[in-house]
C-alpha cells in the first residue's frame, strides 16, 4: 500500500486521504501544485514500509508538514480508517508534529 500511496501522491493525487478523511487535509493542495519539487519514495521496515518525502522548498516543505501534521494527529485521534476496521499501525503515532522520515534536501 506505501508505495501505491508514494506513486498516488507523486502524481499529485490525494484522493485517498480525502475518502479516508472526508476532507482534503492541510498542505495537501499546495503538494499537488508543487509536485514537481517532491520525491515520494517507498521504503520497506522491519514491521511494515513507509514512504519517504524529500524537498528542498521552504514552502512546499512547510505544505509537506501541515499534511504530516493533520495526518499524525488523526491517527492520534482514532480518526484514522486504519483504526476503524481495527487494523494494527505498524507506523504508531508519534509525539513529535513532524513525522521523522520528513527530509530537506
Amino acid at each position: 500500500m506505501a508505495d501505491e500511496i508514494a506513486a498516488a501522491f507523486g502524481a499529485g493525487l490525494f484522493d485517498k486521504p480525502l475518502a479516508i478523511h472526508g476532507e482534503l487535509p492541510p498542505g495537501a493542495a499546495a503538494m499537488t501544485e508543487r509536485k514537481q519539487r517532491i520525491t515520494y519514495r517507498y521504503v520497506e521496515h522491519p514491521n511494515g514500509a513507509g514512504v519517504v518525502i524529500e524537498t528542498a522548498d521552504p514552502e512546499t516543505r512547510e505544505a509537506i508538514h501541515a499534511f504530516l501534521r493533520y495526518q499524525i494527529l488523526e491517527r492520534k485521534n482514532g480518526r484514522s480508517s486504519d483504526r476503524a476496521i481495527g487494523r494494527r499501525d505498524p507506523f504508531p503515532p508519534v509525539p513529535s508534529p513532524l513525522h521523522p522520515s520528513v527530509r530537506s534536501t
